[in-house]
């Protein structure tokens, strides 16, 4: 973590930039318990914009808490890398990390086009909080260019190597947004 700390710092260069620990069971790499990870990500939301946790982790409490004293950025997230789960179960995840005081995201892998127009439909609902919604899989990846434009209230890009399949880099995505300033 301390290298990617100095990478994201040397990057941020008056960017916001919003952090993440990632439970292995959602994809990350993060394999100890919640509490040995409470240091990091303590220290990521003093030190950044905010972060990123899961909207089940025990953890969301408190890292609503002190980024609400901080006035830091809170994500409360929800990852499926095989399926994108019934439109009831996405919207009670959205609901716990509004009630959480954050925003809520859901990125599950899109297998149909069908998928794509399920999530697409979550963020036409006009929620009463930002939410941020992305594809991943076969039909996902462009839902992490298309969806910003649809509502989702940002998209993920990777520094150094993908964290989930289907991402873009952050040069890519700046690229992206970039050129779409300027038509």
């Amino acid at each position: 973590f301390a290298l990617m700390a100095d990478t994201i710092a040397r990057y941020q260069q008056g960017k916001p930039v919003l952090v993440t620990l990632r439970l292995k069971n959602e994809g990350g790499k993060w394999e100890k318990g919640d509490r040995d990870r409470w240091p990091w990500l303590e220290s990521a939301i003093r030190n950044f914009s905010g972060v990123d946790v899961e909207v089940r982790s025990e953890l969301a409490p408190a890292v609503s808490e002190l980024c609400n004293q901080l006035g830091k950025l809170s994500v409360f997230s929800f990852h499926d890398f095989e399926k994108t789960p019934p439109r009831e179960e996405l919207d009670g995840l959205l609901s716990s990390a509004e009630r959480l005081g954050g925003i809520g995201k859901i990125a599950a892998t899109a297998q149909t086009l069908a998928d794509v127009e399920l999530l697409r439909s979550i963020l036409r609902k006009q929620p009463n909080s930002p939410i941020c919604i992305i594809g991943m899989g076969p039909h996902g990846r462009e839902t992490r260019l298309t969806f910003p434009l649809d509502g989702s209230c940002f998209t993920y890009g990777y520094l150094v190597t993908p964290g989930a399949p289907g991402q873009y880099s952050a040069q890519e995505l700046t690229e992206h947004f970039l050129t779409l300033r300027r038509t």
